[in-house]
């Protein structure tokens, strides 16, 4: 299951040299072909990884922007919102984020365009902000509620609806927050470090009764850093880590199976820096 943590800091709380932190886990085939994080080639100004699969080609599970604009998502375990999806022709999830962060339009704007469109995907929670404007909404294509504001100062979303309480979600948000601001106020690359050895945990949060889903893999999911059994062929393939200083000063690290195919391949570190770009 993927997992991904997103801190704000408040307005209410004293200013530190951390503004803005974002971490989480792919958990995804080892087949499945994707690009390491880089700027994009039709737009220099997106960062993120890739899927590039046969007929969605292009899209990314997480990925920011220069002007401030983050996007993430995650699928949703055992929803089929009562449609048959390869006869559907659905489009793929990973258009929701990429699209976007190509977009000019604003978080805001682009949640309200996408709330009719939601039927034509499969079923997924998505986050889009705005790290500039401090502002970011949650949609999902199950529920059929309207998008929601976030309020919160730190969400954690694996593939249950946010706020399902999932024991792997909510305390892993705990620790999360914990980590976060006991280091507000160290270099980037510190907390980069530490939250990568977060991520690398492999402690289980198991029995879980909120989990509904039947399956025999339930146990091995319930660890942030999922380790499978190579003949499952899945498992955590890609670590993601941003945070964003007081001065719009942008730290981005990837961490990435150098052989997706291969789940005892060796690990492969990108790191870019950025200011981001106030309009």
């Amino acid at each position: 299951m993927c997992i991904v943590f997103l801190w704000r800091r408040n307005a209410s709380q004293p200013k530190g040299r951390i503004k803005f932190v974002l971490a989480g886990n792919r958990d995804e085939f080892f087949h499945r072909p994707a690009k390491d994080a880089d700027y994009w080639d039709e737009n220099s100004n997106v960062l993120g990884g890739r899927d590039m699969t046969n007929g969605v080609s292009g899209g990314t599970w997480l990925g920011v922007n220069k002007h401030g604009k983050i996007g993430f998502l995650t699928n949703i375990r055992g929803s089929t919102l009562g449609v048959d999806h390869a006869k559907a022709n659905m489009k793929g999830r990973g258009a929701l984020v990429s699209d976007f962060l190509l977009s000019d339009l604003s978080t805001e704007a682009y949640i309200k365009q996408l709330e009719n469109e939601r039927m034509r995907y499969k079923p997924f929670n998505l986050v889009c902000g705005d790290v500039l404007n401090d502002q970011y909404f949650y949609s999902n294509s199950v529920d059929q509620q309207p998008a929601q504001l976030l309020t919160q100062d730190s969400i954690s979303l694996s593939n249950g609806a946010l706020g399902c309480g999932w024991l792997k979600v909510d305390r892993s948000r705990e620790k999360f927050e914990k980590l976060v601001k006991e280091n507000v106020d160290s270099e980037p690359t510190v907390l980069l470090e530490k939250l990568q050895t977060f991520l690398e945990c492999t402690e289980r949060n198991f029995p879980d009764e909120n989990i509904k889903v039947e399956n025999p893999f339930n146990e091995a999911l319930s660890s942030i850093f999922v380790s499978m059994h190579p003949q499952h062929n899945c498992g955590t393939r890609t670590n993601t880590m941003m945070v964003v200083e007081e001065n719009n000063r942008a730290t981005f690290l990837e961490r990435t199976m150098c052989q997706a195919n291969d789940p005892t391949s060796q690990w492969k570190k990108s790191l870019f820096q950025f200011d981001m770009i106030v309009n």
